[in-house]
């Protein structure tokens, strides 16, 4: 089995902010007017294009601001499924995200006002679609060296960044947790 090294997005692309994926999750995502809508520096250099990369899932989803979440900062994901439906919540998101069959899921969600909106809807819907489909999020640091994918992984404050900032020609792939799900 011949393996291929990993596409790389250039940094200077301007990728779409309303499609994209992240997390190993692609998003489709339709922001109200209200909710103030942006991707990160810090997201940016783990997104990828559209159609890009192999995913876990794809996800159309619909977002509006919830101002009775603007004073929750818990940072803990809590999802369950009931069916073919899954309730989400952190500190400043509830979201409902629905399997439509094969890896296509619908989701519509409440967050925080204020630019936090995107960090919460992809790191969380991500995390439960990952689930969803066999896989699971590490709290990681990931890096790529010499075409392979290194984890470092543990609790807070185990030097986990420390340790993939010293390794020299890495290239970043995940900076607090890092998705793994099985693909073909």
């Amino acid at each position: 089995m011949q393996r291929t090294a990993p596409k790389r997005v250039d940094p200077q692309i301007a990728l779409d902010p309303l499609r994209f994926v992240f997390g190993g999750v692609a998003f489709d995502v339709c922001p109200t007017r209200e909710l103030k809508w942006a991707l990160t520096d810090e997201h940016r250099g783990f997104l990828a294009g559209y159609a890009t990369s192999p995913v876990a899932g794809l996800v159309h989803c619909s977002v509006s601001v919830a101002s009775e979440l603007a004073d929750d900062h818990r940072r803990e994901i809590e999802w369950s499924w009931d069916g073919d439906v899954a309730q989400i919540a952190t500190g400043r998101l509830r979201a409902e995200l629905r399997w439509l069959g094969g890896s296509r899921y619908a989701a519509r969600a409440q967050v925080a006002p204020g630019s936090c909106g995107c960090t919460s809807v992809c790191t969380a819907i991500a995390a439960a679609v990952v689930s969803h489909r066999g896989g699971l999020v590490l709290h990681a640091a990931g890096i790529e060296l010499d075409g392979r994918a290194v984890l470092f992984i543990g609790p807070s404050g185990a030097g986990k960044t420390t340790t993939a900032n010293h390794c020299k020609g890495a290239r970043w792939m995940a900076r607090d947790r890092a998705a793994i799900y099985p693909t073909p």
